[in-house]
């Protein structure tokens, strides 16, 4: 369970932050864009690729995150596994 919040998680912040870049990027690829309405690209189509590739980048995206977070994890906690002290929830609670 705590794996899928993790992930779950990661998604949607990575979800919000591609929702405030790809009004941007709408922008910046107004060329693009109109190559592909000039050869027959719908609106619809258009904003499906868009979709997509948000959708691909946010996978991608949190897919590395997590890894590259659990990567830390266990090399944090491999050193500290060795060291004369460790913490628990009931040290830090007070």
């Amino acid at each position: 369970v705590t794996v899928v919040r993790l992930l779950l998680s990661t998604a949607g912040v990575a979800g919000v932050s591609i929702a405030n870049v790809m009004p941007m990027s709408a922008i910046e690829r107004r060329e693009e864009i109109g190559a592909l309405r000039s050869v027959g690209y719908e609106k619809l189509d258009i904003v499906r690729v868009m979709l997509a590739e948000a959708a691909l980048s946010d996978v991608v995206g949190s897919a590395l995150g997590d890894a590259l977070a659990l990567a830390a994890v266990a090399a944090i906690n491999a050193v500290l596994s060795g060291a004369p002290f460790a913490f628990t929830v009931e040290a830090l609670r007070g």
